[in-house]
């Protein structure tokens, strides 16, 4: 992954915005109002970079600034897991279509797949390693 060289229209300073992570509850599929936040999920220590939900829409995967990927239970909000997953953040998640494998990709140029069951992850790529 590389970087532009070039100071960008805001200068040479890296700006990170963290989030909180909401889950949107809505009283009817077609209701004309605003959603209303259900629960705030809470556990990274550091900026939220990336989240993804599962295709059965049963589990939410979120990648941090804090190196780690946690899997969260989307209808109680309810934390599953944390696993360390890159070196110094991670900016990418996504699941497999399937919904069984999550895929994580972050500072240090790490790739790696993890098992949604159990947790386990596999290095595909990872350039400090080479």
């Amino acid at each position: 992954m590389t970087y532009p060289q070039t100071a960008t229209p805001l200068g040479k300073h890296a700006f990170w915005v963290g989030i909180t992570l909401g889950w949107l509850a809505w009283p009817t599929p077609l209701a004309a109002q605003e959603p209303e936040p259900r629960f705030t999920l809470r556990g990274h220590t550091k900026e939220v970079q990336c989240v993804v939900i599962s295709p059965d829409g049963t589990t939410l995967a979120s990648g941090s600034a804090d190196n780690t990927v946690q899997f969260w239970d989307v209808a109680s909000g309810k934390e599953h897991a944390v696993v360390k997953a890159a070196e110094f953040w991670v900016d990418s998640v996504a699941f497999s279509p399937d919904g069984k494998t999550l895929a994580s990709g972050g500072g240090g140029n790490k790739v790696q797949l993890w098992d949604v069951a159990t947790r386990q992850g596999t290095t595909l790529y990872d350039k400090l390693s080479q």
